[in-house]
């Protein structure tokens, strides 16, 4: 039975179905009866679980969902007690996570026939920023028999490749910078011009490699996709000054160029701040500074 994708995706029909097949626990989803247990070591567990699939391909946590108990495999969708907090709690259970473990939920939570109270699912993506650990320092990887202790060399490999990640980010802030440069010179004093072209190959060959470390914040990735389209859009005008100049000699008249300044400096108010918007959130967001 494919699994849906996202924390709205889940429905009670589909909770049935698996529950149905008998199943606790796969290495993409995690039945809990109980979000605000109180029993010791609910929270560790909770967080030892986030960490798990965090850290190996994501995976969700459907609360309301009882243990098999007795070799019973009905009547385990009992549900838990509808709050307008629930996500809040959720954070707060896993709180003790290393770095934190960032999640989406499903809302509203998902109804039960016949009752007041709700199935709540949330969703924990593969983490840009793993591996994490527990509180105990403990890190976890996830399988189809549920969470299990990461080896030093998991770790270890985890954390070389974080840090190949974050090395991409670092050149991803420094080619924007050029970027910026480079779209300042493309305005030079009347009645001059200039036909140097924008160059993107660097910025598109990094973009792939560190999309899933920027993939969570939304506006970081459309701003980045803006970029490169309004880099495109001027590459074309510049391109289009450069077929009128059919020989070196051959200066444009000021009818020609004027307006392709304006018309360049109009795309240059919008490009800027764009670029100024993408670098500061990186800066902040990865605790990194411009070398110029």
């Amino acid at each position: 039975m494919d699994i849906p994708m996202t924390a709205d995706g889940w429905t009670l029909e589909i909770i049935e179905k698996l529950v149905a097949q008998g199943y606790l626990e796969t290495d993409l989803y995690d039945f809990k009866a109980e979000l605000k247990g109180r029993e010791q070591g609910h929270n560790r567990r909770l967080t030892a679980t986030a960490c798990a699939f965090a850290n190996t391909k994501g995976g969700f946590i459907v609360f309301g969902v009882r243990d098999l108990g007795d070799g019973k495999t009905t009547g385990r969708v009992e549900g838990i007690e509808p709050d307008s907090d629930l996500a809040k709690d959720f954070g707060e259970k896993i709180r003790g996570a290393s770095p934190n473990v960032l999640f989406e939920f499903g809302n509203p939570p998902i109804t039960i026939r016949n009752s007041t109270r709700v199935l709540f699912v949330v969703k924990i993506p593969l983490s840009p920023n793993r591996p994490h650990s527990t509180s105990e320092g403990v890190f976890y990887y996830r399988t189809n028999e549920g969470n299990r202790t990461m080896s030093y060399e998991q770790v270890r490999d985890g954390f070389l490749r974080y840090e190949e990640r974050r090395t991409k980010v670092k050149l991803l802030l420094l080619e924007l910078l050029t970027l910026e440069g480079d779209a300042k010179g493309t305005i030079v004093q009347a009645p001059g011009y200039s036909l140097a072209t924008l160059d993107t190959t660097v910025m598109n060959s990094i973009l792939p490699d560190v999309y899933d470390m920027i993939q969570d914040d939304a506006d970081l990735v459309k701003d980045l996709i803006q970029i490169r389209r309004m880099i495109s859009a001027m590459n074309a005008k510049i391109r289009e000054l450069a077929g009128i100049i059919v020989h070196p000699s051959a200066w444009p008249t000021g009818p020609i160029v004027e307006p392709h300044h304006r018309d360049m400096e109009s795309r240059l108010n919008a490009l800027l701040p764009t670029i100024e918007r993408v670098v500061s959130k990186l800066e902040s967001r990865y605790n990194l500074k411009r070398p110029f």
